[in-house]
């Protein structure tokens, strides 16, 4: 049997852990945080509730667990851009923003538990959603930019960082829900914003 770490190095069947993911999206698809309960995720997956209390512990944790293979997978793109030195850092804000949103729109459910099902506190205050390592990246380009004068200074770069993801957040709210057959045009619009935003 094929075994995935989870957490504090427990471990839990690969068979398993994808009956959770698929289980979870699908549910997501259609409730909300507080509608999808662990009872209905084991009863849906075949998993038993101890394997999730034993492994994962809360909900939270499943869900994030669930979701990791995704982050990672994204971060990683992400931080490969951030790390290319033939582009400067205004391209590099461009070149992230359309990695991000076509790893989203090539991922709709996924798109939809993160950013219609998954509280916005949770991203910025809980343990298990909290994404330092790809926060620092994206926060040293908009420095880098600062620094060579092709990003504006007038706002701390954390804090910049915080207002580009924060409309990231609501233009990909604005396509799940209101637009779902304009991506393209969504992604164009999303992009020329964020640009304007880190303009200096």
């Amino acid at each position: 049997m094929v075994e995935n770490s989870v957490g504090d190095g427990r471990e839990i069947s690969a068979e398993d852990l994808q009956r959770l993911r698929e289980t979870l999206l699908d549910m997501f698809g259609g409730l909300r945080y507080d509608e999808v309960t662990i009872r209905e995720v084991c009863k849906r997956a075949c998993v038993s509730p101890k394997t999730i209390y034993k492994y994962f512990g809360t909900k939270d944790q499943l869900i994030y667990s669930c979701i990791q293979p995704d982050m990672d997978e994204l971060n990683q793109q992400l931080a490969k851009i951030g790390r290319k030195t033939s582009l400067d850092a205004s391209k590099k804000v461009v070149a992230i923003a359309k990695a991000w949103c076509d790893f989203y729109m090539a991922r709709h459910r996924l798109a939809t538990v993160v950013f219609l099902r998954i509280p916005s506190a949770y991203w910025l205050s809980n343990p298990h959603f909290i994404q330092t390592a790809v926060i620092q990246a994206n926060v040293q380009v908009l420095k880098e930019g600062q620094k060579s004068g092709l990003v504006n200074k007038d706002v701390p770069a954390d804090v910049l960082l915080d207002m580009m993801t924060g409309a990231s957040h609501r233009m990909m709210a604005r396509w799940l829900l209101l637009e779902p057959d304009n991506g393209s045009a969504i992604k164009r619009m999303l992009i020329r914003g964020l640009t304007s935003m880190a303009a200096p």
